[in-house]
C-alpha cells in the first residue's frame, strides 16, 4: 500500500528512508483526509496570494514541512505520522504573516491577515490545552497529530520574517 510505503514511520527513517520525511505530507489516511489537507493547504495561498510568489509560497512549504519534520523527530514518541495539515497550518501562517508585515510597512494594517493569524493564534491555544478540536479524528479517520499543526505554523512564520529581513528583488 502506498500509504505505509510513504508515511512517516519512525523506524524506517531512522533506518535511512529519508525520502519519509517529504513523502509524508502528500500520502493520507484517505480521501476525506486528502481532501480536507488539500483544501488547507490551498487557504493560504488563495486568501494571500498577493504575499508572495510561486518562490515564496515554495520555500514557506518547505520551511513548515521542515519544522514538521524537525518536530516528528525530537519527538520519540511519535512513531507515524501522515498528512498535510502542518503543511498547511504553516502556509496560512506565512500568507498572512508576510501580509501583515508588508502592510506594516506601508502603513495600512490587514484586517484579514490579522484575523487569520489570531484564528489561527486561538486554534494552536486549543490544541494545546485540549487536543484536537471536536470531529476533526471523525473527518480524517485517524488520529489528529497537533503538534504538526504547530511545528507548520512556526515554520510558516519562520519563512515569513526572513523572506521580510531580505532585500527586495527587482
Amino acid at each position: 500500500m502506498l500509504l505505509d510505503a510513504l508515511a512517516y514511520d519512525r523506524g524506517a527513517v531512522l533506518a535511512g528512508e529519508w525520502w519519509r520525511l517529504l513523502t509524508a505530507h502528500f500520502v493520507h489516511l484517505g480521501a476525506a483526509h486528502a481532501a480536507a489537507g488539500a483544501l488547507a493547504a490551498a487557504l493560504g495561498p488563495l486568501l494571500f496570494r498577493a504575499a508572495a510568489g510561486w518562490r515564496g509560497w515554495t520555500a514557506a512549504a518547505l520551511a513548515a514541512a521542515a519544522a514538521v519534520d524537525a518536530g516528528l523527530l525530537l519527538d520519540p514518541a511519535v512513531r507515524w505520522y501522515a498528512g498535510a495539515s502542518g503543511l498547511a497550518h504553516g502556509l496560512i501562517a506565512y500568507g498572512a504573516a508576510r501580509t501583515l508585515l508588508a502592510a506594516a510597512a506601508a502603513g495600512a494594517p490587514r484586517r484579514l491577515a490579522a484575523a487569520c493569524l489570531a484564528g489561527l493564534a486561538a486554534k494552536l491555544a486549543w490544541e494545546a490545552c485540549c487536543g484536537a478540536l471536536p470531529a476533526s479524528e471523525a473527518l480524517t479517520g485517524g488520529p489528529v497529530h497537533v503538534a504538526a499543526h504547530r511545528d507548520g505554523a512556526l515554520g510558516g512564520l519562520l519563512a515569513a520574517l526572513a523572506a521580510a529581513a531580505l532585500p527586495r528583488r527587482r
